[in-house]
């Protein structure tokens, strides 16, 4: 499994230099996709990825991608999953795209540019909501996850 740190994909604004080659899956639920999401992401939730559809999406629509990275909110569950099924895919059907997991999701993403500046959420976080992000214990999660824990 390739990893890739918010750090890696921040540097140099790696983000825009890779737009027109690189994908960007965000395969969180609807409920936790509003508040932000990375410059350029699609969104389709893991419940509704269907291998074959998406690589025909690909084929159609992003024809000149070269890499896909994908996330969850944490890349443990879903994220991994998708990772999985995509790597395993592409092995078997001999398809030459690199896939890559943010570490530790969207959480540790999101974390890393709110820590840093309000040009730096510009520049790399999408229809971004602070009144989503609640900091607890040094850290913001996600309002869906705090009132489901809380619970």
């Amino acid at each position: 499994m390739n990893f890739i740190t918010p750090e890696i994909l921040c540097s140099n604004l790696k983000i825009k230099e890779y737009a027109d080659t690189t994908l960007i899956l965000d395969v969180r639920d609807v409920i936790d996709f509003p508040g932000g999401h990375i410059i350029g992401a699609i969104n389709i939730p893991y419940s509704e990825i269907n291998i074959i559809k998406f690589i025909n999406l690909i084929k159609t629509t992003y024809s000149n991608i070269k890499r896909i990275i994908l996330h969850c909110m944490y890349s443990s569950i879903r994220g991994r999953g998708t990772y999985n099924r995509l790597y395993t895919y592409f092995k078997i059907n001999m398809i030459n795209i690199e896939l890559f997991l943010i570490k530790d999701g969207f959480f540790n993403f999101i974390n890393y540019i709110i820590k840093k500046d309000t040009d730096t959420i510009q520049k790399f976080i999408e229809n971004y909501d602070k009144d989503i992000w609640i900091l607890h214990n040094k850290k913001y999660y996600h309002k869906t996850e705090i009132i489901t824990t809380n619970q």
